[in-house]
This record gives structure tokens, C-alpha cells and sequence, in this order.
């Protein structure tokens, strides 16, 4: 590789870093939006089954009024109690609907962000803000000379953390 050729590869790299900032935040979006769904969704439980039983509740009220049985005011009561169960539950499923359309807009816009004529010079199984990160320190820090050598030792680190990480959990089951 000649300095030309890593001279382009650099200005690539520099104009490209940007896009990868952006794309982090996106994931901490999402991975924050994830937990709070995670977290709305065991909250969502408790209001899961007072909510049916006030519905049955009600609806055997309202058969006990249409059948003279009760009186409305009772009606009244049931009806605050009913909707005080209602709006908790209610509340929860929108934001868990909430959470899951902002999940997708984000992961659709780091679908888009990967297309950005700006990271031609990467390839597109490596276009993601960790990858860029390695390749572009392997780069700038002259371990290598070309992508394809830093995509090699990329590999070659992501198989020893593998193995390193395997033997780790099997020591210390042992």
C-alpha cells in the first residue's frame, strides 16, 4: 500500500467517524428503550388480572342494574373502581406499543445509516460502531496497512475473546 492509498483510507476513516457516533447513540436508544420495556412489561402483570376481574365485574353489574337488582350509585362506585384499574393497564400497553415503534424506527435508521454512501470504503458485515472502532485504531495506529489485514486480526481477537471467554466459564465451573 502506498501513502496515497493510506492517506484516502485515513480521510475515510475521519469523515466516516461521525456516522459511527451517531449510530452508538442509536444503540443506546435502544438498548435503553429495551430495558424500559423489559421493566413495563413485570409491572404490566400485577394490572393484568385485576383488570379482567373488574371487567367481569362490571359486566355482571351491569346485568345485576339492567335487572333492577342495584341501584345506580353502586353502579357509579363500580365504575371508579373499574376505570382505576383500567387506566394503569391501559397506560401500560401504549407505552410497551410506544417503546416497541421506537425500537424499530431506530433500528430501521441504523439500517440507513449503514447505506451512507460515506462508509463505501468498509464492508457492510463490519459497519458497525465496535468493527469501526478496532479497524479504524488498527489503521491509524499503523499495526496494518489495509482493511482487509485489520478485518483479519479483527477475527483473530474476536476468536481469542471467544476462547478466552469459553475457558474462563469452564474454569470456573471446575
Amino acid at each position: 500500500m502506498n501513502e496515497n492509498e493510506r492517506k484516502w483510507l485515513i480521510v475515510q476513516i475521519k469523515s466516516s467517524k461521525s456516522t459511527f457516533v451517531a449510530m452508538k447513540a442509536v444503540i443506546t436508544v435502544i438498548e435503553k428503550e429495551t430495558e424500559k420495556q423489559k421493566r413495563r412489561t413485570f409491572f404490566m402483570i400485577p394490572f393484568s388480572l385485576p383488570f379482567f376481574i373488574g371487567i367481569i365485574a362490571a359486566i355482571g353489574l351491569v346485568k345485576k342494574i339492567i335487572m333492577g337488582m342495584i341501584m345506580p350509585k353502586d353502579f357509579f362506585f363500580m365504575c371508579v373502581v373499574v376505570t382505576v384499574l383500567i387506566f394503569p393497564f391501559l397506560y401500560c400497553i401504549f407505552a410497551h406499543i410506544r417503546r416497541k415503534r421506537i425500537i424499530r424506527d431506530a433500528i430501521d435508521g441504523i439500517h440507513k445509516m449503514k447505506e451512507e454512501p460515506v462508509l463505501s470504503w468498509l464492508p457492510y458485515e463490519h459497519r458497525n460502531p465496535v468493527d469501526y472502532d478496532y479497524i479504524s485504531n488498527c489503521i491509524l495506529e499503523k499495526k496494518v496497512s489495509t482493511i482487509s489485514e485489520a478485518i483479519e486480526l479483527l477475527k483473530k481477537d474476536e476468536v481469542i475473546q471467544f476462547v478466552e471467554k469459553l475457558t474462563g466459564d469452564i474454569s470456573r465451573r471446575i
